[in-house]
């Protein structure tokens, strides 16, 4: 592995994650979420300096705090690609709200309305070996909780395609006695809300409620209802990149949490 050192300029924002989203060090969907978020960074950045794409980038890490390690702060900074710094980074040190904003932008409004990244908003020939990993609606939701706080909601627009996937695949590999419906309305503590799966074992009739969980924030329904309802422990939650990623072992996960 080739690799460099130089002296430059760096600017240094940290981001506070609140239960129950979290960015645990090492893992896939830390990595999606974050490198999606630095790209952004890197792009908002020079729209506010107004200078070419490539003189400043943006990287992630773990905040070096208690917090840090177990997945509740991270860091951004940004720098300058100029050995010896340009004088742009420092700039920033004042203006992380207006930054941050501007990324949240970026990625909320992909002129081509892409699903997860496009050459319209985050890709570029240079970060091409981790296309992969850019997630304009995963980073989305990460980088609002972190500047605005509370359970960002996960874009309805993924939530409803993902579990249309599922769904799909669901009904073509359920055992033999269980049944599948989509967006049934069902008691959930107090009130009556909409289950987004359920299936049902039709001997005996206990049903399994399943919701998609977003990779930032584990075993929590992405339904605002099936929040309210405080029942999270009775639904199956699955996550989100195991369905776009790994769908068989997504439908393998829902067979072995059957009532």
């Amino acid at each position: 592995m080739l690799g460099t050192d130089f002296i430059t300029d760096i600017a240094l924002f940290s981001l506070p994650l609140d239960p129950p989203f979290l960015a645990f060090p090492g893992n896939d969907e830390t990595a999606s979420a974050l490198r999606t978020i630095c790209e952004a960074v890197a792009k908002a950045t020079c729209r506010l300096l107004q200078i070419e794409a490539g003189e400043i980038l943006a990287e992630y890490r773990p905040a070096l705090t208690d917090a840090g390690a177990i997945g509740h702060e991270v860091e951004i900074f940004v720098y300058d690609t100029l050995a010896g710094g340009a004088g742009f980074s420092p700039q920033l040190a004042a203006e992380g709200e207006q930054l941050f904003a501007e990324a949240l932008n970026i990625l909320t409004g992909c002129p081509a309305s892409c699903d997860t990244s496009c050459y319209r908003c985050l890709r570029s020939y240079r970060n091409k070996i981790e296309h992969r990993l850019l997630d304009r609606k995963l980073g989305e939701q990460l980088l609002r909780h972190a500047l605005y706080g509370g359970y960002a909601d996960y874009p309805a627009d993924r939530a409803e395609a993902s579990l249309g996937l599922l769904y799909a695949d669901l009904e073509r590999n359920l055992p033999e006695g269980f049944v599948a419906s989509r967006n049934a309305r069902r008691q959930a503590g107090s009130r009556e809300t909409t289950i987004p799966i359920v299936i049902a074992r039709q001997a005996g009739g206990n049903e399994t409620w399943i919701d998609l969980s977003s990779p930032v924030a584990p075993g929590v329904p992405v339904s605002a209802g099936l929040r309210a309802a405080g029942i999270a422990e009775r639904v199956l939650c699955i996550d989100d990149l195991l369905i776009r990623r790994n769908l068989p072992r997504a439908v393998e996960t829902v067979r072995d949490g059957l009532r």
